[in-house]
């Protein structure tokens, strides 16, 4: 194929249809697929939910995340599933039922203290969605839109708080129409109890969600679109979503960032370690991102609320030495030549730990978080008229045709 039929390919956004490219391949290789491990290069939908324009500013429905971190998440939840910000009867409406949901729901949390006292957090808060998912299966086909999501957003916060801490479901706190809605997880996650929730704390964590919300078609995001995709239910697409979250290369990375800050130790301690992931010696956590080039805008939301976070509540050795791997790394060329910047694991670790929340807790948050994202993203693929099952290709590299071995009985 010559480059003149590559450039007809191409349209004015530079989207090449891989039904069209394969079948001009085929024309010379009539089993032609296309081989894009991780999806990397593949737009599998067409979305109007999250994009990074040119300027490097997330942006939501349009909206830049940053400006939108003076509503309170649930508003942005709102915008994201709906379309537009809500005025305020709409926010009011939302909110309260939103409260109400959770309320009816919140007995789904008592699966916790079935599990072992050992178990995974993340796997428990799998566990009590599945039943939370279980028992909205009825309604799931008679439901409005907006009916399916009111139990996610209501219910989550706690079941948070009760798969870090399943002895004490009657200690969680509710969701109030008239507080943030941060206020509710932050309650139910932070361990300290000299650390107790307030506005600043709570406007912190309130960012971080924001940020968090939603990052085009990331890998949770995907299994929720292929969940979908293939007719299941909305709980279970969730529940599919929440389980991806806690691989330690999408929600729960941020922990491997802080055994970074930890191992260092100090800010003294940068310099020897920034030698030693020059010699490979180790490797590098919270730096670059698989398909943004450049800074991520989402760390600097969140860099901001965990220096904030940090001032209040006084843990702040992790932000200490955050800060001085930052500056080192953005003056040497080893790392901007590779385009190495902090990414949103890199704040998130320093931030989580500021505000009192122990390892296991980060990738609950980041659960917690998405949900926003993935109710938005299940709505669109949903209405999707060129949505089908996704349903990848594969290369075959297993043994040729073999003839099974005659036994004589």
């Amino acid at each position: 194929m010559d480059g003149t039929v590559l450039a007809e390919l191409l349209d004015a956004a530079g989207v090449v249809d891989a039904a069209r490219l394969c079948e001009a391949l085929r024309d010379h290789h009539p089993g032609a697929v296309i081989y894009d491990p991780g999806l990397s290069h593949t737009a599998a939908c067409v979305s109007a939910i999250t994009e990074v324009d040119a300027g490097g500013r997330l942006r939501y429905r349009g909206y830049a995340a940053d400006d939108l971190c003076r509503l309170d998440y649930l508003d942005v939840a709102f915008l994201l599933a709906q379309g537009k910000l809500p005025d305020r009867v709409e926010s009011r409406a939302w909110r309260e039922a939103i409260c109400i949901a959770g309320a009816r729901s919140a007995s789904v949390c008592q699966v916790a203290q079935s599990l072992p006292v050992s178990a995974d957090p993340h796997s428990v808060l799998v566990s009590v969605l599945a039943a939370w998912a279980a028992t909205a299966e009825k309604q799931e086909r008679s439901a409005s839109v907006g009916d399916k999501i009111l139990g996610l957003l209501g219910v989550l916060p706690l079941a948070a708080g009760a798969a870090l801490r399943p002895g004490s479901p009657s200690q969680l706190r509710h969701l109030a129409a008239e507080e943030p809605y941060a206020l509710g997880l932050l309650a139910n996650l932070a361990g300290s109890d000299e650390l107790r929730p307030s506005p600043v704390l709570t406007r912190a964590l309130n960012s971080i969600l924001i940020a968090l919300a939603d990052h085009e078609q990331a890998c949770s995001t995907t299994v929720l679109r292929a969940v979908t995709s293939a007719g299941g239910t909305f709980g279970l697409a969730v529940v599919a979503a929440v389980a991806a979250v806690a691989g330690r290369l999408h929600g729960s990375s941020s922990v491997i960032a802080l055994r970074q800050f930890r191992a260092i130790g100090g800010a003294a301690g940068v310099p020897l370690f920034i030698d030693r992931v020059k010699s490979g010696q180790v490797g590098l956590a919270g730096f670059g991102h698989r398909i943004r080039i450049g800074s991520d805008p989402r760390a600097q939301i969140i860099r901001a609320a965990a220096v904030e976070v940090a001032a209040v509540s006084g843990i702040d050795q992790a932000l200490g030495v955050a800060l001085a791997l930052e500056a080192a790394c953005s003056e040497d060329d080893f790392f901007r030549s590779r385009d190495l910047f902090p990414n949103v694991e890199f704040y998130s670790a320093v931030a989580f730990d500021a505000l009192g929340f122990p390892p296991p807790a980060f990738s609950l948050v980041f659960a917690v978080a998405r949900a926003g994202g993935w109710i938005a993203h299940w709505r669109e693929a949903q209405e999707d008229p060129e949505q089908r099952m996704i349903r990848p290709r594969q290369l075959y590299r297993g043994p040729s045709p073999r003839t099974f071995p005659r036994t004589d009985t």
